[in-house]
């Protein structure tokens, strides 16, 4: 016979399963959580901090930054801002002047002159300026991989397709392209290949370059 009792046992089962399916729910919804989560610059070689001082401090600040570089609340001035550029008589892709885009906030320590504690707001330690091999713009930039180029498989058919050309969040397999300081779409940049918050893969490598994986997301191969 179905009584009040009967009734509230089933009531009670009712809220378990619903408890249940929202606790589920719930863990689904954290394993799905982006990458961008578990990215980390404590202890890596991009924290630069001593004891007592800040982390983010030598690139970011929260108030009147470097605006003239298009980097989230950019901190740091730059010394150099004219390199020489990669030229190749294979190079059949638009390739900028000079430096551009997020690739300038890269610079302003990886051009091996800037100092490290050379920053628009705030303190940091004088801990001297970028070394070889990772101050890649001290001898120019002709013999690194091309950057602010843009990416046009028309021009270069040895490229492979991306996705989105022409507008906010192209990319190549997942790759990043960017916006020129001078409003062009679809440039590769140092932070195509490299994402200087996350430091899983070896030099910041968005991706492992395992039997060239990272090389071939790009170059048909």
């Amino acid at each position: 016979m179905f009584t009040l009792h009967t009734e509230l046992e089933a009531v009670g089962v009712m809220k378990a399963l619903k408890y249940l399916i929202g606790s589920a729910f719930a863990l689904t919804m954290v394993s799905a959580t982006p990458a961008l989560a578990v990215d980390l610059v404590a202890g890596s070689s991009h924290d630069l901090s001593v004891p007592a001082e800040e982390i983010c401090v030598y690139c970011h600040t929260p108030h009147n930054g470097n605006t003239a570089i298009p980097a989230p609340l950019w901190n740091r001035d730059m010394v150099v801002t004219s390199f020489a550029m990669y030229a190749s008589p294979t190079l059949n892709m638009s390739i900028a002047a000079d430096p551009q885009a997020i690739s300038l906030a890269c610079l302003s320590c990886h051009d091996g002159v800037t100092a490290y504690n050379n920053i628009v707001q705030g303190t940091a330690s004088n801990i001297g300026v970028m070394v070889a091999p990772f101050a890649v713009g001290l001898d120019g930039l002709g013999n690194d991989h091309p950057i602010s180029i843009t990416y046009d498989i028309v021009a270069d058919t040895a490229f492979n397709a991306a996705t989105g050309i022409g507008a906010p969040g192209a990319n190549v397999g997942g790759l990043p392209l960017f916006d020129r300081v001078a409003g062009s779409n679809d440039q590769v940049e140092c932070a195509t290949c490299h994402n200087p918050h996350e430091a899983t893969n070896p030099s910041f490598l968005r991706a492992t370059n395992v039997q060239s994986d990272l090389c071939t997301t790009c170059h048909i191969k």
